[in-house]
């Protein structure tokens, strides 16, 4: 099975600290909505001098979720100006692929 992953750059540091803030409000939310269903890490933080980006492994249902819902809550919390949410870079999604392989996630 192929690994989907949605990538949310922000547009700069202090946006991208709030979104990380908000995150586990995202996973609690999509945890009920697929009650049964244990949640593994799906969102994975990641930036470099010049990106600032969380990546979300939307590969399962619950992750699909979770992309949804973060969406809205940064919408509501940031404001869609502060921030962009498009199918992660291949050098992203291998990065993901790699973290769920060894067990970083």
């Amino acid at each position: 099975m192929n690994t989907t992953v949605y990538a949310f750059y922000f547009s700069g540091p202090a946006d991208y600290e709030l979104a990380k803030s908000i995150e586990p409000t995202a996973r609690v939310a999509t945890s009920a909505l697929h009650s049964g269903v244990a949640m593994r890490m799906e969102v994975f933080s990641w930036h470099d001098n010049e990106h600032y980006r969380l990546l979300v492994d939307a590969t399962s249902k619950a992750g699909r979720t979770l992309l949804r819902i973060f969406t809205a809550l940064l919408e509501h919390e940031l404001g869609c100006e502060h921030f962009t949410v498009c199918p992660a870079f291949d050098s992203d999604v291998e990065k993901v692929s790699e973290w769920k392989q060894y067990g970083c996630a």
